[in-house]
């Protein structure tokens, strides 16, 4: 028989006393207000907005108040309204450059059910995008009083032969990379995919990420970009398709997204490849690209946004663990 016998080994004693450096400066987010940037920070052990000139200059801060602490967010819906975005609820600003008003909370999920569906706005309706099961397709609608119309509609092909390999329906195999099971498993699944573990519901999800079909609405004009097809739609407000156009990227490796000078209403589109980000002005008649594009910054930037002949970037420094705004003057559109 084995006894075990306690020992007990003292250990120095720690005070531990509130002390707060609030001096702490962190960036949680930007956005752009009427010209103005709008920013949303930790200062000390408070959460503060700064309304700015693009230089710098101070209009105005406000803390926020105890029940906002939890705010990390900016972001605006189809209509422009800029919103305070923390884990549950979103709050609305309405902001000028002498005062910033506090709208009351609404909750986070019922914003979503509605505001996530709205892709822009004409003076008689609502233009609204759907995406089918897994992102397989894309469809836009434009509502109206008198009821919707159906614009336009694009399939995923490359998810949906995922998807349908994944149910054993496909004729090729997928080539995953990455760990599946999927109740009947044929032929088509790899072994070494089924060996680790993951859901082919996960599988679904994780592949089939929301299709290359973008939206907007300037002056009851609809543009619809189809980053697949490499096409460009004009639709009036009814609906009706006024052009199409093949797009030309200058051969960019993909489209992320389309952005919007609010005050030029100059368009321009976001690339990625393997050298960083780029900015490409992009000709809304012809969906073609116009001068040469601009390099911006290396893979890690959060937010993107245009404001007198400026771009201006959320970057994220991983090594620091900093977020920081850097700008990149534009000339002449780019």
């Amino acid at each position: 028989m084995v006894k075990l016998f306690p020992r007990y080994v003292p250990l120095k004693q720690v005070i531990i006393t509130e002390k707060r450096d609030r001096s702490f400066h962190y960036l949680l987010d930007f956005d752009i207000v009427r010209g103005n940037i709008l920013r949303l920070e930790i200062s000390g052990r408070h959460r503060l907005l700064i309304l700015t000139d693009t230089n710098d200059r101070d209009y105005w801060r406000c803390q926020l108040p105890d029940q906002m602490q939890s705010c990390t967010k900016l972001c605006r819906d189809f209509m422009g309204y800029v919103y305070l975005q923390s884990k549950d609820s979103l709050y609305q600003l309405r902001v000028d450059t002498r005062v910033c008003e506090l709208l009351p909370g609404i909750q986070q999920y019922r914003y979503h059910q509605v505001m996530d569906q709205c892709a822009g706005r004409t003076s008689d309706g609502i233009l609204v995008r759907n995406y089918g099961e897994y992102n397989k397709s894309a469809t836009l609608w434009i509502v109206t009083r008198s009821g919707r119309k159906k614009i336009y509609e694009q399939q995923d092909k490359l998810a949906l032969q995922y998807c349908q390999d994944l149910d054993g329906k496909g004729a090729i195999n997928a080539g995953l990379g990455f760990p599946v099971i999927s109740r009947d498993m044929t032929a088509s699944l790899n072994r070494q995919h089924t060996q680790r573990g993951a859901t082919s519901a996960f599988v679904r999800q994780v592949m089939s990420k929301p299709i290359g079909v973008e939206s907007f609405c300037i002056n009851d004009s609809i543009f619809v970009f189809d980053n697949i097809a490499n096409l460009m739609f004009i639709f009036n407000q009814s609906g009706e398709q006024l052009e199409s156009n093949h797009i030309d990227f200058n051969n960019r490796d993909f489209m992320n997204k389309y952005i919007i000078d609010d005050q030029t209403k100059l368009t321009y589109g976001v690339f990625r490849n393997k050298k960083g980000i780029y900015l490409q002005l992009i000709d809304r008649k012809t969906g073609k690209s116009l001068g040469s594009a601009k390099w911006i910054d290396m893979h890690f930037f959060e937010k993107v946004r245009i404001c007198q002949n400026m771009a201006i970037y959320l970057k994220y420094d991983h090594p620091d663990n900093h977020r920081s705004l850097t700008r990149t003057y534009l000339e002449n559109g780019l």
